[in-house]
């Protein structure tokens, strides 16, 4: 069975490039997303959807790491070690957006709950 590494292994820490390397990464996972979106077109078990979405980050993540490149290539490389660090220790990615979301002066903890509700909603829905 392919993997998505066998097009495109995801960067550690130490990876040399490593701004390129991740948008590669992420390039990689948004095709990957696009061809399993396909393959659950028209099926009811909200696969579709989450492949839309994961191609919609990936490509966003992507995006903007070839942006970074090529006009602030100095902090490049900086930004994606932070972004695959993150990423590795799982941590980060929950209290980076709840600080941001603190900054943007949203309730981090009041979003993250009506996620939880809308999803829990949309799981019982589906079930029944």
């Amino acid at each position: 069975m392919p993997r998505i590494t066998d097009y495109a292994p995801w960067p550690d820490q130490n990876t040399p490039d490593i701004a390129h390397q991740l948008a590669k990464a992420f390039t990689a996972q948004t095709l990957w997303s696009t061809g399993a979106q396909q393959a659950h077109i028209g099926a009811v078990d909200g696969q579709f959807m989450t492949h839309t979405r994961i191609a919609c980050s990936s490509y966003v993540a992507a995006r903007l790491l070839r942006a970074l490149t090529q006009h602030a290539p100095e902090v490049a490389d900086e930004v994606a070690r932070e972004i695959a660090a993150g990423l590795a220790d799982g941590q980060t990615v929950q209290l980076d957006p709840a600080q941001w979301a603190h900054e943007y002066g949203l309730d981090s903890e009041q979003v993250a709950a009506a996620g939880e509700t809308a999803n829990r909603i949309r799981t019982q829905e589906a079930d029944a």
